[in-house]
């Protein structure tokens, strides 16, 4: 076989590899796009289930993976000493809460505030810190071990500053907000700056698509 002739075959191959490379991606981006919207921190296909868990709601009773299902839940990690992003994130959760009233996809939303700083936050300072932004919204604390056997399960980063000689610390943690569906699963998670507009809108979609998936 003369150098020409093989130098045209190794065109056309590598011209019918292209092809099918094309073919392949085209169609791949064509079912990921059918599968998964462009929606900003949605985790789709691949939902993480979470297990059995145990904290303490404000009110001193057990509140576990039971508590989660059959509601839409927004998680937010902090703790009531928290100088800024955490009553800041809590008044957008309100503003939130309170545009979607009267709407479907406030019917079955619960948002729930994670201490991650114990020591300090009891179950009365919990209840007096959630309440102050808004009554339905739901205060976990516990050991922490039981907020562990939480914040593990959906990555919720902490760190412990030290401790100033008036026994004052800092607690540096995630400021994300995690999104569980009613089946019990981390869907989506809202990285900050949280804008009121932005999650309202995220939601609804992410509502409706998961929903929708569900009941194919």
């Amino acid at each position: 076989m003369n150098k020409p002739r093989i130098i045209r075959i190794l065109i056309i191959f590598v011209g019918m590899m292209s092809i099918g490379l094309g073919i392949g991606f085209y169609f791949a981006g064509y079912y990921q796009s059918q599968t998964r919207p462009a929606i900003q921190g949605l985790l789709w296909p691949d939902p993480k289930q979470l297990q059995t868990f145990a904290t303490i709601d404000q009110s001193g009773q057990m509140f576990g993976i039971d508590r989660l299902q059959g509601r839409w839940s927004m998680l937010f990690f902090g703790y009531t000493h928290c100088p800024d992003i955490c009553p800041q994130t809590l008044a957008v959760f309100n503003d939130l809460y309170r545009q979607l009233q009267g709407s479907a996809a406030a019917r079955d939303l619960q948002v729930i505030f994670v201490t991650l700083d114990p020591e300090r936050d009891t179950t009365k300072r919990l209840q007096e810190y959630v309440g102050y932004f808004n009554p339905a919204f739901i205060g976990l604390g516990g050991t922490i071990d039981q907020i562990m056997s939480l914040a593990g399960q959906v990555g919720a980063f902490y760190m412990y500053g030290d401790k100033s000689a008036t026994g004052d610390y800092v607690v540096d943690h995630t400021a994300a907000v995690f999104l569980i569906d009613p089946r019990g699963r981390l869907v989506a998670i809202f990285s900050s700056p949280h804008q009121v507009d932005s999650i309202r809108e995220r939601y609804k979609m992410i509502r409706e698509f998961v929903e929708r998936q569900t009941n194919t």
